[in-house]
């Protein structure tokens, strides 16, 4: 979710409210006017959170603050059962050779995340 980026969402969500809104976001910035505007008009969030498990997590990622990804992603499904949102929120991981395994883990885990 880039900076500049919002403006655009602003633009959209006031001026074009038939306009549905798609993304794939890594999380970390997800909250405030992105998750507004997704809940009130968004079609489907992908959060690539990439692993489950916090040792791999950081190996993949470059700024490793998956603690923070999983806290926007929990706010996010819980505001969307309060407000009864349409919006499709998915999550998804890369498959690596170090990732492989963790799959069926990672499943698991969307499962109890909402």
């Amino acid at each position: 979710m880039l900076p500049n980026c919002l403006e655009l969402v602003r633009i959209i969500t006031r001026d074009f409210p038939h306009v549905t809104l798609d993304t794939v976001t890594n999380g970390l910035m997800w909250n405030g006017e992105w998750e507004d505007a997704f809940l009130s008009q968004g079609s489907c969030v992908n959060f690539s959170l990439n692993a489950i498990d916090p040792s791999l997590y950081s190996r993949i990622m470059q700024f490793s603050r998956q603690a923070e990804v999983i806290a926007n992603i929990d706010r996010m499904v819980r505001r969307k059962r309060q407000i009864g949102s349409k919006v499709v929120l998915r999550a998804s991981t890369v498959v690596l050779r170090d990732t492989i395994d963790a799959l069926p883990r990672f499943i698991e885990w969307s499962g109890q995340h909402g």
